[in-house]
């Protein structure tokens, strides 16, 4: 090859890179979480909570109790010791990973404190989580959260200790439930009469990546599958659709005297 050429392809391949550098490069989108083979960790017993000595209490807790009865269900306190009730098929499941839309509070926080509660007929556990809020990405204006203060939501299951020492477990099928210590982005729905919220559905932190505590029917198969994704990806989404709907609001007070969900901060006071 003569000098002239040479000269010529070099010219050429320098007005390319020239140019290549100079092209926008495509921002990279975030991802959509993805099936997974993770297993969430499994809850440990906990003691039976004693009695409030507070009359209004004792009426709310046995509200709450009430409707987590199964009518015609054996009693989880006559089960002999060992014997699991088959878990409860679960209804009203997301059929998304990401339940945005049919959530009414989306919230990102640590679970303080659990406690599992027997229902008023003993058929089934339900369990009540104390939750510090770290982040509010979807807000309720009838009950709105605020970051830092602490929240108490339900799920069905548990696992308890009753005071002969006998252990009860009580599961819905698959759903999984928080553990004590755990981070987790919750979407939380209402409650009616008297109050509260529930867990929809939640994913957990675990290092770099967020994992699902329940599975979700995949598109690409026919079976539920937990999903995952990498965290910071995942809250950059996460935050958007929150912002695309026009839910997100961090900046509402939270007036602990109506609130029949929200807790203020002992430590602020």
């Amino acid at each position: 090859m003569n000098r002239a050429v040479m000269s010529k392809l070099l010219t050429a391949l320098a007005l390319i890179g020239l140019f290549a550098l100079q092209w926008p490069a495509t921002p990279i989108e975030a991802q959509d979480p993805q099936p997974s083979q993770y297993k969430p960790r499994k809850p440990t017993p906990v003691d039976l909570a004693p009695e409030s000595a507070d009359s209004q209490e004792r009426v709310l807790r046995q509200e709450k109790s009430r409707r987590y009865n199964r009518p015609g269900a054996q009693k989880l306190t006559e089960l002999l010791p060992g014997v699991e009730p088959l878990p409860l098929i679960g209804h009203h499941r997301p059929t998304e990973p990401v339940p945005v839309g049919d959530s009414d509070m989306v919230i990102v926080g640590e679970v303080e404190q659990l406690q599992p509660y027997l229902s008023s007929d003993k058929s089934s556990l339900y369990t009540e989580f104390r939750v510090r809020i770290g982040e509010v990405l979807k807000n309720d204006l009838e009950i709105p959260l605020l970051a830092g203060n602490v929240v108490l939501l339900e799920r069905e299951g548990g696992v308890l200790r009753l005071p002969d020492g006998r252990i009860i477990v009580d599961s819905v099928q698959k759903r999984s439930l928080p553990v004590q210590g755990g981070r987790y982005v919750f979407f939380a729905k209402k409650r009616g009469s008297p109050g509260g919220l529930y867990i929809y559905f939640a994913y957990e932190f675990v290092g770099d990546q967020v994992f699902s505590l329940d599975e979700v029917k995949s598109s690409s198969s026919t079976s539920s599958l937990h999903f995952s994704a990498d965290k910071e990806g995942f809250l950059t989404d996460l935050r958007e659709k929150a912002r695309v709907r026009g839910q997100r609001n961090e900046t509402l007070p939270c007036f602990s005297w109506y609130c029949p969900v929200c807790i203020s901060d002992p430590r602020s006071a």
